[in-house]
C-alpha cells in the first residue's frame, strides 16, 4: 500500500490494531459470525476501493441469481453493494480529497438520465417510469461518483483483476451446471441457482467486460505465466458465452476479435482468437447450429416483428418519448401492425428502439453524443501512446465498449448494471492512463 493510500482512513494504525485485537479474541471464542464481519471490515479499511467497487464488478456476471426474495422485481445484492460502493467512494474521496470533477463525456450520461427522469410528467403510465427510477438513479449515482473518484493504477489493476476473476467464476459456475444438464427451457446454458436463473442473453453480454479485459491482458502482457492464466480465462469465458447459444453474443464476439487483430497490428492474434472460437464450437450441442438456421426464418424469435411494430409506435412518440420503463405501453397500441402478431406486452430486445421511443429524439440524441464522445476519448488516448500494447485497459475498454453495443442491439440492457459499468471503466481508465504515462497491467 503506498502512502497515498495508507492516509485514506484516518488514524488506521490506531484502527487495526484495535480490529485486530478483537478478530483475536472472537476466533479464540469460536465466534465466527462476528470473525467474518470483522475480516470484512478490515479489508474495507485496508483496501475500500477493491473491497468495494472491486467486489461490485466481481458480482456483476452474477446479477440475476442473487435477487432477494420470490419476486421478479425484488432487489437483489448488487443493488446494495452498489449503493454501498457510491457511498464508500464519496466518502473517502471527501476525507482525501480524491474526488474529481466529473470528465467532460459524463455530462451527456447525466443529461441522458435526467431526460428519462422528466419523462414522468408525460409518459403514457407514470406508474412504470416511479417503478424503474430506484434502478435508474441507483446506477447514475453509482456512476457519477465512481467517474469523480481519482481511482490509483494499482486500484484500476485490482478491480479488472477481480472483473476477469468474477467472470472465470461464474462461467465455471455455468459451465459445470449445463453439462450436468441443467439448463433453461430451451436447453441453453446460463446462471442457473435454484429457482433463480438469468437471462441466458443477459448473461452472455455481461460476460463481455471480463472477456475483454483478459484478451487485452493476455495480448499486452511479457509475462509468460500471466499470459497463459489471461487466455485460460479467455478461453473458459468465451466457452461459457457460446454454451449461452446468444447470437447477438456471437456476433459482439467476432466484432472484438476484429478490433483486437486491428489494434495489436498482429494477424497471429487474429488467428489465435477466432481459432478459440473455433474450439467453442466443437463443444457445442446441434441446437446452436439450429439456432444459427433459423435465425432468419424465425425472424431472430420474433424480434423483428416486435421491431416493426416499435417503429410504427416510433413515428408518434419521436418527439418528447412515451416516458422511461414505457416502451412495452407504447407497443401495445401498434402491436398490430407487426406482419406476426407477437402479443401485446413485449420489451423492444433492442436499446437503440427502445430509446427512441421512450424518450424521442432528444434522448437518442444523447445517447448518440455519449457514445461518440467515447469513442473520440479513445482515439486521443490511443494516439498518445505508443503502440495498443501499452496499456491493456484503454484496448479492453474499447473493445468491451464495441462488445457491450453490439450486444444491445438485441436484448434490452439499458439499464443492466453490466451495461453501466462498461462506461464507468471506460471513464476511469482513461483518467489513469492520462494522469500517468506509465502503462496499467491487470494484476492481483
Amino acid at each position: 500500500m503506498n502512502r497515498a493510500e495508507s492516509r485514506l482512513v484516518p488514524g488506521m494504525p490506531l484502527w487495526m490494531a484495535g480490529l485486530g485485537m478483537c478478530l483475536g479474541v472472537w476466533l479464540a471464542r469460536e465466534q465466527w459470525l462476528y470473525s467474518v464481519v470483522l475480516v470484512a471490515c478490515l479489508v474495507l479499511a485496508i483496501w475500500p476501493v477493491e473491497a468495494t467497487l472491486g467486489t461490485y464488478a466481481f458480482l456483476l456476471p452474477f446479477d440475476s441469481v442473487t435477487r432477494f426474495g420470490s419476486s421478479p422485481d425484488g432487489r437483489t445484492l448488487t443493488f446494495y453493494l452498489g449503493a454501498l460502493t457510491a457511498v464508500v467512494l464519496l466518502g473517502v474521496g471527501l476525507s482525501s480529497q480524491r474526488l474529481k470533477f466529473p470528465p467532460r463525456i459524463s455530462k451527456y450520461w447525466l443529461a441522458f438520465v435526467g431526460w428519462g427522469v422528466l419523462t414522468v410528467f408525460w409518459a403514457l403510465d407514470e406508474g412504470a417510469v416511479l417503478k424503474e427510477l430506484p434502478t435508474v438513479l441507483g446506477l447514475a449515482g453509482l456512476y457519477l461518483v465512481a467517474v469523480c473518484f481519482q481511482i490509483s493504477k494499482q486500484q484500476l489493476s485490482r478491480i479488472a483483476f477481480l472483473t476477469v476473476a468474477g467472470g472465470v467464476a461464474a462461467s465455471l459456475f455455468s459451465i459445470e451446471k449445463f453439462f450436468a444438464g441443467v439448463s433453461t427451457i430451451e436447453a441453453r446454458s446460463s446462471l442457473i441457482a435454484g429457482t433463480q436463473q438469468a437471462d441466458p442473453n443477459i448473461f452472455a453480454a455481461s460476460l463481455v467486460i471480463p472477456l475483454a479485459l483478459a484478451v487485452a491482458e493476455a495480448g499486452s502482457t511479457k509475462n509468460v505465466s500471466r499470459k497463459i492464466m489471461m487466455l485460460l480465462a479467455s478461453a473458459i469465458i468465451t466457452l461459457a458465452i457460446l454454451l449461452t447459444m446468444s447470437r447477438g453474443a456471437l456476433l459482439a464476439l467476432i466484432v472484438m476479435g476484429a478490433i483486437y487483430a486491428y489494434r495489436l497490428k498482429l494477424k497471429r492474434w487474429a488467428v489465435v482468437w477466432f481459432a478459440v472460437l473455433g474450439a467453442g464450437f466443437c463443444a457445442l450441442p446441434s441446437l446452436f447450429f439450429l439456432r444459427l438456421q433459423s435465425a432468419l426464418a424465425t425472424g431472430g424469435a420474433g424480434r423483428l416483428d416486435i421491431w416493426v411494430a416499435g417503429l410504427s409506435a416510433l413515428k408518434h412518440f419521436a418527439l418528447q418519448g412515451a416516458g422511461l420503463g414505457n416502451f412495452d405501453v407504447a407497443y401495445r397500441q401498434y402491436a398490430g401492425f407487426a406482419p406476426i402478431f407477437r402479443g401485446y406486452n413485449r420489451a423492444a430486445h433492442n436499446i437503440y428502439l427502445q430509446i427512441a421511443v421512450e424518450f424521442g429524439i432528444t434522448g437518442a440524441a444523447l445517447l448518440f453524443m455519449a457514445i461518440r464522445g467515447h469513442l473520440r476519448e479513445f482515439q486521443c488516448t490511443q494516439a498518445l501512446q505508443s503502440n495498443a500494447r501499452s496499456n491493456p485497459l484503454v484496448l479492453a475498454c474499447e473493445t468491451m465498449t464495441a462488445g457491450m453495443l453490439v450486444s444491445a442491439f438485441f436484448v434490452g440492457l439499458l439499464w443492466e448494471k453490466s451495461f453501466w459499468m462498461v462506461w464507468i471503466l471506460c471513464a476511469v481508465s482513461i483518467r489513469a492512463t492520462r494522469a500517468s504515462s506509465a502503462p496499467v497491467a491487470i494484476r492481483a
